[in-house]
């Protein structure tokens, strides 16, 4: 199995995941990258992403991995095809993994005027908005920490118990009676205590 790591930063936060892996997917047939396609009735290429970003969020640490041919120096050829805002940082072999599935949490940085002083109202009732409800989510807020009056670092469930973090910020913005403009950067994944990139150096081949 072939996994790749890239960041998805500046215009590239607005592209959707569906656009993001087509636009991927042309990237690869132009530098020669060979993804395979699975069997049946319905083939499709055999690859997957990690837990899905949401839309306007920025990333250092998007990765998707797939059955097929690719190697390092192609790298270089990935970076000169890809969209602005998507750069192709990593390419290891690996034993199969399940990325999307097997992801458990995510750290982000937030900047926004006053969050660092906000976070005090993240209690045991802490909601958020989610389908004309609200939502206790405050077990799935592993950590959330003030690094100055603007900026904050969160700790978040990913994956299959995902909490968004621009649903968190929004929630904030709401209990304080404010509306501004924020900016998420996804920093880090992690399976359980182990970083991606950790858990990914074990499997290589």
């Amino acid at each position: 199995m072939i996994v790749i790591k890239y960041k998805k930063t500046d215009k590239a936060s607005l592209v959707s995941h569906v656009d993001l892996s087509r636009a991927i997917m042309r990237v690869f047939r132009r530098a020669n990258v060979r993804v395979d396609y699975t069997k049946g009735f319905n083939p499709h290429p055999d690859m997957y992403f990690s837990p899905a970003l949401s839309l306007g969020c920025h990333s250092l640490c998007e990765y998707l991995y797939f059955n097929g041919e690719a190697n390092v120096d192609q790298l270089e050829l990935l970076n000169q095809y890809a969209m602005q805002g998507v750069t192709f940082l990593q390419l290891l072999k690996t034993d199969r993994v399940k990325l999307a599935a097997d992801v458990t949490s995510a750290t982000y940085v937030v900047q926004m005027e006053g969050i660092g002083k906000m976070l005090s109202a993240i209690d045991s009732n802490f909601c958020i908005d989610k389908k004309d409800q609200q939502v206790a989510v405050f077990d799935k807020i592993k950590h959330a920490q003030a690094i100055d009056d603007n900026t904050a670092t969160f700790t978040l469930a990913c994956g299959n118990k995902n909490l968004r973090c621009d649903k968190v910020v929004q929630s904030l913005q709401k209990i304080h009676g404010v509306d501004c403009d924020y900016k998420i950067v996804k920093t880090d994944m992690f399976i359980g205590e182990q970083s991606v990139d950790d858990f990914l150096q074990t499997k290589v081949i």
